[in-house]
C-alpha cells in the first residue's frame, strides 16, 4: 500500500476538544473519491519527542450531499523520555469557518512506529468542491512519566 501522496507538517500547542462519535468508515461504491493524504505532526520538548502520521481520506460527496471524512490508519513514533501506548488521535471538521466538531480515538493508540488501522470518521452535509472544509487532526502522545504532549495539523479538503 502506498502511504505517501502528500505530507503536511505542523507542530502546534495542545488544543481543547469536545466529545464526539466513533465508528468504521462506510465505503459505498457510489461515493466519488475526493482525496487522501498522509498528514504529519511532530512534538519535541525536553527529553520526549514524537511524530504522528495519519492517513486522511474523504469522498467528494454522495447523491444526498453527504461527505465522509475518515482517519484510516496511523503511525506514531516516540522516543526520549519513557513513553507508553495510550496515545490519542482526534479528528475535527469545520465547514465554512464554523465551529469545529470533534470525534475521538480510544485512549490506546500505540507508539511503536508501525502502521495500525484506525477507522474513525465523520459525516457532514457538505461538498469539498463547494464548501470550505477543513480537517484537523490532533495527536496526544503518551509519556508514561509527566504530562502527555499534543500537536495538531489542519488540512483543507
Amino acid at each position: 500500500m502506498q502511504h505517501f501522496r502528500r505530507v503536511v507538517t505542523l507542530a502546534a500547542a495542545a488544543a481543547m476538544v469536545t466529545p464526539g462519535l466513533m465508528g468504521a468508515a462506510p465505503t459505498p461504491a457510489s461515493y466519488p473519491r475526493g482525496g487522501d493524504v498522509v498528514v504529519t505532526c511532530t512534538y519535541t520538548g525536553g527529553l520526549f519527542h514524537a511524530t504522528g502520521e495519519v492517513h486522511l481520506v474523504w469522498n467528494g460527496s454522495d447523491a444526498s450531499g453527504k461527505t465522509t471524512v475518515s482517519l484510516e490508519e496511523y503511525r506514531i513514533t516516540a522516543g526520549g523520555a519513557p513513553f507508553g501506548d495510550q496515545a490519542n488521535i482526534d479528528l475535527g471538521l469545520s465547514q465554512n469557518g464554523g465551529a469545529t466538531r470533534w470525534i475521538h480515538s480510544p485512549d490506546s493508540m500505540k507508539q511503536d512506529g508501525q502502521w495500525h488501522s484506525l477507522g474513525i470518521w465523520q459525516d457532514l452535509s457538505a461538498s469539498p468542491s463547494i464548501d470550505d472544509l477543513v480537517a484537523t487532526v490532533e495527536f496526544t502522545f503518551d509519556e508514561s512519566v509527566g504530562y502527555d504532549h499534543s500537536c495538531s495539523v489542519s488540512h483543507r479538503l
